[in-house]
């Protein structure tokens, strides 16, 4: 039988429990957010979304 340890946290952006991504100071952000925010322009309206929700980092 192998011993496998889960580890989720939950990413600032889309609130949900995931396995990977970053850790930023004391913020998690998953792939799949990490991914988005990556891709998004700064005129896009989700930008600003992404502005405010990355504000919950604090160093």
């Amino acid at each position: 039988m192998e011993n496998t340890i889960n580890v989720t946290k939950s990413c600032i952006v889309c609130d949900l429990e995931k396995p990977t991504g970053i850790t930023l100071y004391n913020g998690f952000i998953c792939e799949s957010c990490e991914k988005d925010i990556i891709c998004t322009e700064t005129n896009d309206p989700k930008y600003e979304f992404y502005l405010t929700k990355l504000r919950r980092i604090h160093a």
